[in-house]
């Protein structure tokens, strides 16, 4: 890629884990012909598919190989088993900065307030919330705050928020995280028949150390 010097650079991918590993990450690298390459990032990588990126501005003009890094544990070295898949590499030139730090900083069962930290340039932020991959709120912000309410209990929220610099018509990327919102108070009677939870744990159930043997992982082994 021949790149200018002083411009600013974003790599991306999306990614995923076929296994859950404690250690596989995925990360980008540059350099100039001839040159060793430096590490510009890199992340952990989930089971689900996400966009993970880089930004990069070059010092001096020239042509720049850009490429993927794959780190996996040691013992990971079947060749006949995929472990970790890559899918849609870019690159373009971009005004503004990923938002950092994107965090939550209050959450129940139906609110949850989110803040995060902006380059600097945006003149607003596009921020939404999804279910399932699937986005169910939508909303523009003008301060590295929001907060939604109405949000169902006991659910799981992928969040994700990018600044907008509109007179250029430009955008970052999605900085993102999730959450799930807190369970509703319980009212009486109540009854679980733990029917249907396969080996996931029924919602609003926590597990947790008795104190006297380490946490186990939630199983059903036989059924009544």
């Amino acid at each position: 890629f021949r790149l200018e010097a002083g411009r600013r650079y974003e790599l991306s991918l999306k990614s995923r884990q076929r296994e859950l590993l404690e250690d596989a990450r995925v990360g980008f690298v540059a350099r100039r012909r001839g040159e060793e390459f430096d590490t510009l990032a890199e992340h952990q990588v989930t089971q689900a598919y996400q966009v993970y990126d880089a930004t990069f501005t070059p010092t001096e003009s020239g042509v720049y190989e850009l490429g993927i890094r794959i780190l996996t544990p040691w013992w990971c070295n079947n060749p006949t088993t995929y472990l970790l898949t890559v899918d849609d590499f870019a690159v373009r030139e971009v005004l503004l900065s990923k938002p950092e730090d994107f965090k939550v900083d209050y959450l129940s069962s139906t609110e949850a307030e989110m803040s995060w930290i902006g380059d600097g340039l945006a003149d607003s932020y596009e921020v939404q919330l999804l279910i399932n991959g699937s986005v169910v709120r939508d909303t523009i912000v003008f301060a590295e705050a929001v907060s939604f309410e109405r949000l169902k209990n006991s659910t799981q929220y992928d969040a994700r928020v990018r600044g907008l610099l509109t007179q250029a018509g430009d955008s970052s990327s999605w900085a993102m995280l999730s959450f799930r919102t807190h369970c509703d108070v319980v009212r009486l009677p109540f009854r679980e028949n733990f029917e249907d939870t396969g080996d996931n744990i029924p919602a609003c159930w926590t597990l947790a150390s008795n104190l006297t043997e380490d946490t186990r992982d939630w199983a059903v082994k036989e059924t009544l």
